[in-house]
């Protein structure tokens, strides 16, 4: 089953509404009728729509934002729908002994376009849900801070005042063509011309705001992807999946575990299953994912090197190779620090359904990054990296296996802010133990665990907030790899940063920044280049040390060293030119 999106039911429901328009010949009574009743539907609809609606003015936090006439207009196109509405409500109610011919296609496509809209407006609402103690809607998933943002809602009041001009000059011609022995009631025989008047009121109202605004080209193409809160059906993967396949089993997997842990999280205090097990599993569950993400992002950058592709997707590749590297050995330190605490011992209660669902992308993502079809972590040292050209054939496949690695990162992050707040609940709740016998000698306790103490406590949830953030870091480099590279998780990009949507003209090309920045020959950015970087973690790994809390540390140093190493090159290009800066050169250092 695949999730249904809102732009689904969007697409339906404007083919329905042009091909009601496209109907010319006279209505008989009976058809005029249903098509009354099948606009006070749909425009009730429309003005839900517009109800659910937050604007910026009626927030009392943001008072100056509606300075351009924006929000006023949309305000008079919410006024204007509702009159709308209620005179075709008034002239519906008053036909209600008539025959409605509903088997009219005029009347059968309005009440298809109304069916959809009512579906697609179902599907946005799957994201919140009501507060059982105040009644007020909460956020259940990430997409519903993307629905109430600025491009977003720009965009959705767009559609609806696109369909408001298409039905308000077909309602203008009813309004003239109604023969003069009609039965029609004398309240329906001005309905079209009425309603169709407060119709073209909020279709101008609309058009104007969106004048005033900025482009909202993102914002509509965020709109339409937009899926409902539903998990997608369980796939079970074969050895004989492609690598199409495979792209695709990553990415439903994906969302299958950002919601399962969202709805977890819910009901983790309680849960028998929340448990130092199922937290262990899940961070050494991501810790394997983001090492073979690690492996397939590497094998697509010398793809996309032989392909000969930009240059600027090159530097992203190099950027995102690092930050999920940091990922992994963040979430490798959590793995360590849980095997110090402990929540208590419970056999019946088993893995939660996050840590059982991890085993699955665990394995859809090895085996899209190995050789081997049969790849379990079990295999190890002895695994072999697919050839970059078994992975990605051709460029145009370039783009599915990032896709899978944008959406597997992604869920990194969510599964590290879930089980975080999972974790310090539990700490809260003193939950958290330790052995008796790694305590110090001062503890004469007479039996084997004792509740941690704080400071082991601090060291644990330390940990998981450089996984947030590494993992944050990590999304952050492949959303702007994705927007390089046009691949199909671009949305998801766009859907992460609300300031590019609402702002695009503000930030000129990354490809046109490196053309300048290879053209710029300046002496400040030559003596940058000259430094080398540093190699930190490659001098740690050298002394054959794997503790993953020290690695990390050396990552974050070498790290480090590319800022400054950046900073200084800006600040050498500034002083040696009168030019704009361009973009800091970055670094580059293998690192296995």
């Amino acid at each position: 089953m695949t999730v249904p999106v809102f732009g689904d039911f969007l697409a339906q429901a404007q083919g329905h509404v042009t091909a009601a328009v496209s109907v010319q010949e006279q209505l008989p009574d009976e058809a005029r009728s249903a098509v009354i009743g099948g606009l006070d539907r749909l425009v009730t609809v429309l003005t839900r729509y517009l109800s659910d609606t937050a604007l910026v003015g009626e927030l009392p936090q943001a008072p100056e934002a509606d300075s351009a006439g924006g929000t006023r207009a949309a305000l008079d196109a919410r006024i204007a729908l509702r009159r709308s509405a209620q005179v075709l409500h008034r002239a519906a109610s008053s036909m209600s002994e008539m025959n409605a011919r509903d088997a009219h296609p005029a009347a059968w496509h309005l009440a298809q376009a109304a069916a959809q809209l009512a579906a697609g407006r179902d599907l946005l609402h799957t994201h919140f849900s009501n507060d059982p103690s105040t009644g007020t809607p909460t956020r259940t998933s990430m997409w519903a801070k993307v629905i109430h943002s600025a491009p977003v809602t720009d965009a959705l009041l767009g559609e609806i005042g696109g369909l408001a001009a298409k039905l308000a000059p077909w309602m203008a011609r009813l309004s003239l063509e109604s023969p003069p022995d009609s039965a029609m009631p004398a309240v329906a025989g001005l309905t079209f011309h009425d309603s169709g008047r407060w119709l073209w009121t909020a279709a101008l109202k609309l058009e104007t705001r969106s004048h005033q605004e900025l482009p909202a080209g993102e914002g509509r193409r965020v709109l339409a992807a937009i899926p409902a809160n539903l998990p997608p059906a369980y796939r079970p993967l074969t050895a004989e999946t492609t690598i199409l396949g495979l792209c695709d089993s990553v990415i439903s997997t994906s969302a299958r575990l950002q919601y399962g842990a969202a709805a977890f999280a819910r009901t983790a205090r309680w849960s028998a299953q929340a448990t130092s097990a199922s937290w262990r599993h899940d961070a050494l569950a991501s810790a394997i994912t983001a090492d073979s993400s690690d492996v397939i992002i590497r094998s697509l950058a010398q793809r996309a090197a032989s392909l000969g592709l930009h240059p600027a997707i090159q530097a992203h590749f190099d950027n995102s190779a690092r930050a999920v590297k940091l990922a992994c050995t963040a979430w490798r330190a959590v793995t360590g620090e849980w095997d110090l605490l402990s929540t208590g011992t419970c056999k019946r209660a088993g893995l939660s359904p996050v840590a059982a669902e991890m085993d699955d992308l665990v394995l859809r993502i090895g085996r899209l990054a190995y050789r081997n079809p049969g790849w379990t972590p079990a295999c190890g040292d002895a695994s072999l990296a697919r050839e970059p050209a078994d992975l990605a054939p051709d460029a145009g496949t370039i783009p599915a296996a990032l896709a899978a690695v944008h959406h597997a990162t992604d869920t990194l992050t969510h599964i590290a802010v879930a089980d975080r707040r999972c974790v310090r609940q539990a700490a809260a709740d003193h939950r958290l133990y330790i052995p008796t016998r790694l305590l110090p000698d001062v503890y004469d306790i007479p039996h084997p665990y004792h509740f941690a103490p704080r400071s082991c406590v601090n060291v644990l949830l330390d940990s998981y907030r450089l996984a947030v953030k590494t993992c944050t870091a990590a999304t952050a480099a492949l959303d702007g790899l994705t927007l390089a590279a046009r691949a199909p998780s671009r949305v998801l990009a766009a859907a992460h940063a609300d300031p590019a949507i609402a702002r695009p003209r503000q930030a000129p090309p990354l490809e046109q920044a490196l053309a300048r920045q290879r053209e710029d020959t300046s002496p400040g950015q030559l003596a940058a280049k000259s430094v080398p970087s540093g190699r930190m973690e490659e001098t740690v790994r050298a002394l054959h040390l794997t503790e993953p809390a020290m690695l990390l540390r050396a990552a974050a140093i070498d790290e480090a060293a590319h800022g400054l190493l950046a900073e200084a090159t800006a600040k050498a290009h500034h002083r040696s030119s009168s030019h704009e800066p361009t973009s800091p050169i970055r670094a580059r250092s293998r690192r296995r």
